[in-house]
């Protein structure tokens, strides 16, 4: 139940990155250990390379270096294959429509289907229940898709060909 910013640009990475930093020093800290995965990993990666003074250590999981995964998204036929998705939200409405429809059907498909989770006694259908109630709540789904959508618009944020000098462990699983 946090906010939920409507436009686009309230997700790109400059903005993110700097609520995180600034986040750090409000809670009293000098440096922080950052850890992310998948979009938090994303925005960590973003920090410790716009902010490196504010990172004691940084752990991120499953997402590699920004300027890699642009490399990958740009060239690599076999990640664009499996990153089609993120074309597809970018267009407006329709990534709304496509989740909510039929009850949010596409989430069985997310966490049951062919993509569906490995362990499957770890997710109840009560935890489905939960998804499909939270996505529906307004502008929720579509905060969520803006990080896709500013990804796009505000690409590189900067941060790409960075080199990162923060101590940092990658986890892929």
């Amino acid at each position: 139940d946090s906010s939920k910013p409507p436009n686009i640009a309230d997700y790109s990475a400059p903005l993110l990155v700097k609520d995180l930093d600034d986040l750090i020093h409000e809670l009293g800290y000098a440096t922080a250990t950052v850890l992310g995965h998948d979009w938090g990993g994303a925005v960590a990666w973003s920090h410790a390379l716009h902010y490196p003074q504010s990172v004691h250590r940084l752990i991120v999981c499953n997402i590699p270096h920004p300027g890699v995964l642009l490399s990958l998204l740009s060239e690599n036929k076999e990640q664009q294959s499996k990153s089609w998705y993120m074309l597809f939200f970018q267009t407006p409405r329709i990534p709304e429509a496509f989740h909510v429809a039929d009850d949010f059907k596409i989430f069985d498909e997310y966490f049951r289907g062919h993509m569906r989770i490995k362990n499957q006694e770890n997710f109840t259908a009560e935890d489905m229940e939960a998804w499909k109630c939270t996505f529906s709540k307004p502008g929720c789904l579509r905060g969520g898709l803006n990080y896709y959508r500013a990804l796009f618009q505000n690409a590189q944020g900067g941060f790409a060909e960075a080199m990162c000098t923060v101590k940092t462990l990658i986890l892929w699983g």
